[in-house]
């Protein structure tokens, strides 16, 4: 029974062994790794995944004045109960950075604050207790939030005395002599006016024996004189002579001697620029230099058109009975009909006759006058009960303390300024106070700026910037000709706009004033902190691109990958969802205006990208290898990254937009890498039969492989290459250059060679700027890899021969990434293959080697191609190796001394042949999967076809193998068990 047993098992461990056998010849056992090639490196750029005249005043209007940004920032966002600050950043003045000498008035408006008229007692808008809400009321509000700060005013006791904290303004007294001139500046104009009133100025306004006089006309006179008619010697004595009325005698004569009546005004804007003005009679006449006495003014005799007639020039001053003035004779004189004067027609005037005799008008101007300038601080009103104190007047008693909530018993109570200083904004340049929805805040800055005043003195424009840079007020004055001075008492609402000239002894200076109150411009100055065009506001989001002048390339090798990243103040971005769009210019190489016509380019139309929308994702990258079917063929063409960012704030949502354009050139030109001949005299010459890269110069993963301590050459090829000029060259970040001494190649500029120094796997970014015809500037990039001494082959046509897709590396941000092998290669029946080898060693040859078979024709060829002439299946095995041609020991010796004559490298360990690797791949033929209508059977036949050849080899002896031990097992069974039991015996 044992013995039985026994042999059996001999049979069974026999069998065993056989199969054994041929599972180790056939497969045999190794411990496999990732597939890794040596050296591969892949730019950063290149990765995916997770980018007294006119003409003085419109110099001085060019001028930029003084200017104010507002920034916001909040503890929690702009929400009810929020901390929310206000930093004021003002320009133009000439402390620059240092605030501490410059008035900041704040005015804090709170919701429902509006400016309005008789509001009543108890409002809590009227903060300055007089029933209306003005600008004072803001200003209030704001200065005691900026006083008091994190003080606890409503447990202090203002009992006792004062700890003081006053300050004195700088100038205290406008009034004085010596009080500076303030201007401002016109929005719209760019005008300064000096803030000033002007008095009238008729000095010299007449020549010597005339004085100035309003003259009008006269039509209701009647002077009864003697009959003409009877003889005076024919009239009884003591009888009165007979007399007849003339009715409607028109005269000339002076309204009023009163020079009060006269004014001076300004009839136009070109009078203003121009600094000249005329005079006026408000009560009627016009303005006439008069011979000083009075009496008949010449004229009395005058030809009317040539008629026979004589009209008499009437005339006469003040007070004087016209009809005694023109004497007894005048109906001897005078037609019946009513006369005219001057020779003129019925419809003639004073001021057009007397102008026809050569009499002026009087000339005038202004003087300096009352000074309007002011600190724009609050004003305490009667109201309050501040009696006697003023804000800025050096002194802060506890009436004030207890009105603003200050310590009483600190001089600082905010612990930056002192507390007179807080109120009156000196050197406040941020506020932070307790938000609720509608707040709107606003900052008028006063300072001295940069630029000197016109007068001939050493000052400087003091003025005020405001947070908007606007004034309606100022606007409507420059555009509204009634804002010019009329010299009347009753000015309307709209601000005065005059000038005054100063005389001085080497020159006279016009200067431009108005009577403007700078209060007028503060409601069109308040801020919305959530308003995002107020400077750095809630949900503001800032795009910015990088690189900033992108390549795009249609062949999908050197494109740029861009990098455009959204910033968002005062929000968490981590929890802020972020949508991206990616528009392209219909309007071509234009650049875009705000009329531009955009489209969205789909996602699937970029090669490689990042997500396009998801939580936190503030970060969009592309890679720019958009086809000329997508983008055109445009030198340039314009791209617009757009993003949307939301958040949710209580039960309403934040959301915030914005956009970059990015202007992109399109790679039209390259980079071309080939081996040089180095000659016996160091220099050097570029083989442009043997490029060192197939294809379109590079490889499949956009990078070159050269050789360590090997010398490159390169030239800029392609269309528009020969246009480039002013071209420069950086090696990994280097300048780099080429003179005639390397080679005569260099002269163009675009040749350049260089050594291979560095670590196998280090890279090495070669950039070429040039500037094409255009003008445009030009970047082209190449990349290598440095390699030991490997020689690699790679598919020159990937549509034909492609890397065997083995799956997809799962990234956990970014998109899932495709994992080719580089060592086997698919193709179809019937194609042609085109291979190239990647790398190059001065002194060796290289063979091309086909299913084991030396090809003859492909010696030291860098690309090769042949018919796929196996069926499906079946492949291909094709290995390149180097042989060591003795023949070139010359280039060795020669490559030596340039490397040591251009970049001083000595004690170059030139390859041996046994550190030079070889390199082999497979190229399996495989049928076209018909996927769509697939059944079982076809997927199975189909897995089968496209199993490597070794594991198809190795289940072909596996069957065998079963199919002896079938047949064994067969033999046994039918051979009789005595006779195997006999041998065995």
């Amino acid at each position: 029974m044992f013995k039985k047993i026994s042999f059996k098992i001999q049979k069974g461990a026999a069998v065993i062994c056989i199969l054994g056998m041929l599972f180790i010849e056939t497969y045999p056992v190794s411990v496999h790794a990732q597939e890794v090639v040596a050296g591969e490196f892949v730019p950063e750029e290149l990765l995916g995944a997770s980018d007294i005249g006119a003409a003085a005043e419109a110099s001085q209007s060019k001028q930029k004045g003084a200017s104010v940004k507002v920034a916001f920032s909040s503890d929690r966002g702009f929400r009810n109960g929020s901390r929310v600050t206000a930093i004021a950043a003002p320009g133009g003045f000439i402390d620059g950075m240092d605030t501490s000498n410059l008035y900041f008035t704040w005015y804090l408006k709170k919701n429902g604050c509006d400016l309005e008229n008789n509001v009543g007692s108890n409002n809590s808008c009227d903060l300055d207790r007089d029933g209306d809400i003005t600008e004072n009321d803001w200003k209030i509000a704001a200065a005691r939030v900026i006083v008091r700060g994190n003080f606890d005013w409503q447990s202090a006791s203002y009992s006792g005395s004062s700890a003081g904290g006053g300050v004195e303004a700088e100038p205290r007294d406008w009034d004085d002599e010596d009080a500076p001139n303030c201007y401002i500046q016109g929005p719209n104009s760019g005008i300064f006016y000096e803030l000033r009133e002007v008095e009238s100025d008729f000095e010299n306004s007449c020549a010597s024996g005339y004085h100035r006089a309003c003259v009008r006309d006269y039509n209701d006179t009647t002077c009864t004189v003697p009959n003409p008619d009877y003889d005076p010697d024919l009239i009884p004595p003591d009888t009165d002579p007979p007399t007849i009325d003339i009715d409607n005698l028109r005269s000339c004569r002076e309204s009023s001697r009163d020079t009060d009546n006269m004014v001076c005004r300004i009839n136009s804007d070109t009078q203003l620029r121009d600094f000249e003005a005329s005079p006026y009679c408000p009560n009627g006449g016009a303005p006439v230099c008069m011979p000083n006495g009075g009496g008949n003014l010449d004229g009395s005799s005058v030809t009317n058109d040539g008629n026979s007639s004589n009209d008499h020039a009437i005339f006469g001053t003040a007070g004087t009975n016209l009809c005694t003035f023109l004497g007894t004779n005048i109906a001897a004189n005078i037609n019946a009909n009513p006369p005219s004067y001057f020779g003129q027609s019925n419809n003639a005037t004073c001021t057009s006759g007397l102008n026809a005799l050569g009499y002026s008008e009087p000339t005038c101007s202004f003087e300096m006058g009352e000074n309007n300038c002011k600190h724009l601080f609050l004003e305490y009103t009667d109201e309050i009960g501040l009696d006697d104190e003023e804000v800025g007047d050096g002194e802060f008693g506890i009436a004030e303390k207890r009105f603003w909530g200050a310590d009483p018993n600190s001089t600082s109570t905010n612990g930056r300024q002192r507390d007179e200083a807080a109120v009156m904004g000196l050197g406040v340049d941020r506020i932070t106070w307790t938000y609720s929805e509608g707040d709107e805040i606003g900052v008028a800055v006063e300072g001295i700026t940069l630029m000197p005043t016109k007068h001939r003195d050493s000052s400087y424009i003091r003025t005020w910037a405001f947070s908007k840079g606007e004034c309606s007020a100022l606007e409507e004055m420059e555009e509204d000709d009634d804002s010019l001075y009329s010299g009347e008492e009753d000015e309307d609402e709209v601000a005065a706009r005059a000038f005054y000239v100063e005389h001085l002894d080497n020159g006279d200076i016009g200067i431009l004033t108005t009577n403007l109150d700078l209060n007028d411009c503060l409601e069109d100055n308040l801020l919305d902190p959530r308003d995002s065009d107020n400077g750095l506001t809630n949900m503001r989001v800032d795009v910015e691109a990088n690189p900033t002048n992108p390549i795009n390339d249609s062949d999908g090798i050197v494109g740029d990958t861009v990098t455009v990243t959204a910033s968002v103040q005062h929000a968490d971005v981590n929890n802020m969802l972020f949508r991206w769009a990616i528009d392209l210019s219909r309007d071509g190489d234009a650049v875009p205006t705000d009329e531009t016509s955009w489209r969205v380019i789909d996602e699937d139309e970029f090669s490689s990208h990042s997500e396009f929308e998801g939580v936190g994702k503030r970060q969009l990258r592309f890679l720019l290898n958009l086809d000329e079917d997508v983008v055109g063929d445009d030198e340039v063409f314009y791209l617009r990254a757009r993003v949307t960012a939301s958040e949710q704030v209580g039960s309403g949502t934040n959301i915030a937009r914005g956009h970059v354009i990015i202007k992109v050139k399109q790679s039209r030109s390259n980079i071309g890498a080939y081996l040089v001949t180095p000659h016996s005299d160091g220099t050097l010459s570029l083989n442009e039969v043997v490029p060192i890269c197939s294809g379109d110069g590079m490889t499949a993963n956009g990078s070159c492989y050269v050789t360590k301590n090997e010398i490159v050459g390169l030239r800029i090829a392609g269309r528009g290459a020969s246009n480039l000029s002013s071209i420069t060259w950086e090696i990994n970040g280097q300048p780099f250059t080429c003179s005639r001494s390397i080679s005569s190649d260099c002269s163009r500029g675009n040749v350049l060679f260089f050594p291979v120094l560095g670590e196998p796997g280090e890279g090495i970014i070669v950039v070429a700027k040039g500037v094409d015809e255009r003008g445009e500037t030009v970047e082209i990039r190449k990349y290598f890899i440095i390699t030991e001494s490997m020689i690699g082959i790679i598919s020159a046509d990937e549509s034909n021969v492609w890397r065997k897709l083995l799956g997809y590396r799962k990234f956990a941000t970014g998109p899932n990434e495709a994992d080719y092998s580089n060592k086997i290669f698919e193709t179809h029946m019937g194609n042609t293959i085109r291979l190239a080898r990647t790398g190059d060693i001065t002194g060796y040859n290289f063979s091309w080697i086909i299913d084991g078979l030396a090809r003859d024709e492909f010696f030291n060829q860098r690309e090769i191609s042949f018919p796929v002439n196996k069926i499906d299946g079946e492949s291909y095995t094709v290995s390149v190796t180097p042989i060591y041609d003795p023949s070139q020991d010359v280039l060795v010796l020669n490559k030596r001394k340039a490397l040591q004559a251009h970049w001083g490298i000595t004690a170059v360990n030139d390859i041996s042949l046994e550190n030079i690797e070889s390199d082999t791949i497979q190229i399996n033929v495989v049928d076209t999967p018909n996927i769509i209508g697939a059944t079982k059977g076809s997927m199975l036949a189909s897995l089968a076809t496209h199993l490597p050849g070794q594991i198809v080899f190795l289940l072909e002896i596996t069957l065998t193998a079963f199919a002896l031990l079938l047949f064994s097992s067969l033999l046994f069974a039918l051979m009789p068990e005595s006779i195997l039991t006999k041998k065995t015996k």
